[in-house]
């Protein structure tokens, strides 16, 4: 996993936080490969009126059509390539026609790159075509087996702060992903944030 922001912080086309004038926080979920777990989220965020961003892979989308309707109802659905590619291990006209192939299933205007991996270049690239890259201030590692919940709400409470975009994943690594969720969402109107998805 790479860290650019330590270098490059919300510029040359990459978002890593969103200013706002209140307590604001964004939710953001990677891949959906796990359809099943995607849908319940979902059904969990819509109960509790809370909106989120999902960069969702292509080829599990075109697979689950649904899944694109449902996102769109309260959420905003960004690219996260069709086939879940390295930047770094593949070669940049495949790179770019994976792009693009999700573009063709659901036109969006953020770009998340699997991994988190992308140079400065490329971002400013993404930009002629109208896709703006958001990558986060903060990575749960809900992904790490040595990750539990209690280790995972601990950083998510302590780490967030206004305009904090966090990174959750819905794949099979991901255990107690529902109640990772349910308990951030009340911890947090509890201190009066509002969650929001990202609109740039």
């Amino acid at each position: 996993m790479r860290f650019y922001s330590l270098y490059f912080p919300n510029c040359c086309n990459i978002y890593f936080r969103l200013p706002r004038l209140q307590n604001t926080l964004y939710l953001t979920f990677d891949d959906c490969s796990n359809v099943s777990l995607t849908s319940e989220l979902l059904d969990l965020l819509n109960d509790y009126n809370i909106s989120a961003t999902f960069f969702c892979i292509g080829e599990i989308l075109a697979k689950n059509l649904f899944l694109i309707d449902k996102i769109l109802k309260n959420h905003t659905l960004g690219n996260h390539t069709f086939s879940h590619y390295n930047f770094l291990k593949t070669d940049i006209t495949t790179y770019i026609t994976d792009i693009f192939r999700f573009q063709s299933l659901y036109k969006a205007n953020l770009f998340r790159p699997p991994y988190g991996v992308i140079t400065p270049s490329f971002a400013k690239r993404l930009k002629k075509y109208d896709l703006k890259v958001v990558l986060w201030s903060l990575m749960t590692y809900d992904f790490d087996v040595y990750m539990n919940a209690d280790r995972i709400l601990k950083l998510v409470y302590n780490r967030s702060k206004n305009g904090t975009i966090i990174v959750f994943h819905c794949n099979d690594k991901v255990k107690k992903l529902l109640t990772l969720i349910e308990k951030t969402i009340v911890f947090f109107t509890d201190k009066n944030f509002v969650f929001d998805s990202i609109k740039i």
